[in-house]
């Protein structure tokens, strides 16, 4: 596979963040992974499905797995990226996830 297309952008606080302008399916479906992994449908005594009570936290596992998948470099320096942008102020943070999301297809 060639190498992906990259975008520019940058952050309130003027970090300078490289992201993927595209995510794979592989990519995706280990976001699902993180999201999704521990938690189990069962039926109910009707024979419809229940909604699973499961730990908000889960969110915080995607985010940080959207931000190593869609993440090539900050500030000019790839090594350790993703840890990089979990160090950021929160409004860098929460920039940067908000972009990160436009490299999946729709919000899951």
């Amino acid at each position: 596979m060639s190498e992906r297309e990259t975008r520019n952008i940058t952050t309130p606080g003027n970090h300078v963040v490289v992201l993927r302008a595209y995510l794979t399916g592989r990519e995706v479906n280990d976001i699902k992974r993180a999201l999704f992994g521990s938690v189990t449908v069962e039926r109910g005594e009707d024979g419809k499905p229940s909604i699973p009570e499961y730990p908000l936290a889960l969110a915080i596992d995607r985010e940080k797995k959207l931000i190593e998948s869609a993440v090539v470099s900050v500030d000019g320096k790839a090594e350790n990226a993703p840890d990089a942008i979990l160090d950021f102020p929160a409004a860098d943070y929460k920039f940067v996830v908000t972009e990160a999301e436009k490299a999946v297809d729709g919000n899951f």
